[in-house]
């Protein structure tokens, strides 16, 4: 687990703990938890003797000014662990025979073994959601995908309806005559076309042949399931991407039919919505309270 910077620290926690000890200890213990924290193995540390006499200001100093070492190091064992060894490893019973001093703060552990079990957590939780993310995105790219391609993600029920509506749209083989890739001759021709809709037609694929005679069959099967106005709008709407389209270019045109005709039909229910509100504000003294509820049925108000 990485070094935090600061350290948890409870006052009233701490003044119970270190009741027992005097001041100078208790100025020794919070020197001692500092280092604590900060060290390798966070909540334990071994010195030399010489390093913890310099940590406490116990260096040089005259033994009959404040209180001894041990009677400090007496102290700290209450609030914590102090371990005192010789130079062999082996425990020593007095601090005169030691020669590394090691003190464990048991609150520190602790607190260290909440920190990484929560670490722990979050971690497992950040890789949750990231994979979760990466899920999310892998589908979104795919959904994109098949929508360029001109699939989109629906049920399969859904998909084989829409790919039956298509079909009706698509040029049929069988009306379209091919010797080659080139030649192509169309058994309905174009002149059975609407006039107004053969005039947005020819501009997009009449130097194309091969597209314009598929547009053709595509228009002429448009035209019988949808209003004239609005497969000529479609035509309008599709001019733009016409240029860029591969030769699979129908399911494109048939996203542009469905939103035109969506949008045009929404615009007359406005109008007529208009309309209506128009003459409900025209008095009309003979107008019945059973016309008033036709009328409120009718525009929603």
């Amino acid at each position: 687990m990485g070094k935090l910077p600061y350290m948890q620290f409870y006052p009233a926690d701490w003044i119970q703990d270190t009741q027992i000890l005097t001041l100078e200890s208790q100025g020794a213990w919070i020197a001692i938890l500092c280092q604590l924290w900060i060290s390798e193995t966070p909540g334990e540390r071994t010195w030399n003797r010489h390093s913890f006499e310099v940590l406490l200001h116990y260096e040089g100093r005259n033994s009959e000014h404040g209180q001894s070492i041990e009677n400090t190091l007496a102290d700290l064992d209450r609030v914590g662990e102090v371990y005192l060894r010789d130079g062999d490893g082996n425990v020593a019973e007095q601090y005169e025979n030691a020669t590394w001093v090691t003190i464990k703060s048991r609150r520190i552990l602790r607190d260290i073994e909440k920190l990484s079990k929560r670490k722990d957590k979050n971690k497992k939780y950040y890789d949750k959601t990231k994979t979760k993310l990466r899920l999310d995105s892998d589908q979104i790219k795919t959904q994109f995908s098949e929508i360029k391609t001109g699939r989109s993600q629906k049920s399969e029920v859904r998909i084989k309806n829409k790919n039956e509506e298509r079909k009706k749209l698509r040029p049929d083989s069988d009306s379209i005559k091919t010797d080659g890739d080139d030649d192509i001759f169309l058994e309905k021709k174009d002149d059975d076309i609407d006039p107004k809709i053969k005039a947005v037609a020819e501009p997009i694929f009449k130097v194309n042949p091969k597209k314009y005679a598929r547009l053709v069959m595509w228009i002429s099967a448009a035209g019988k399931a949808h209003r004239p106005d609005v497969v000529r709008l479609a035509l309008e709407r599709f001019i733009p991407y016409a240029p860029t389209v591969s030769d699979t270019w129908w399911p494109y045109l048939d996203k542009i039919l469905d939103k035109t005709e969506k949008d045009l039909s929404f615009a007359d229910h406005e109008a007529e919505h208009n309309r209506l509100k128009k003459e409900m504000k025209k008095p009309n003294p003979n107008l019945s309270v059973t016309d008033l509820v036709k009328f409120t049925d009718k525009t929603g108000h």
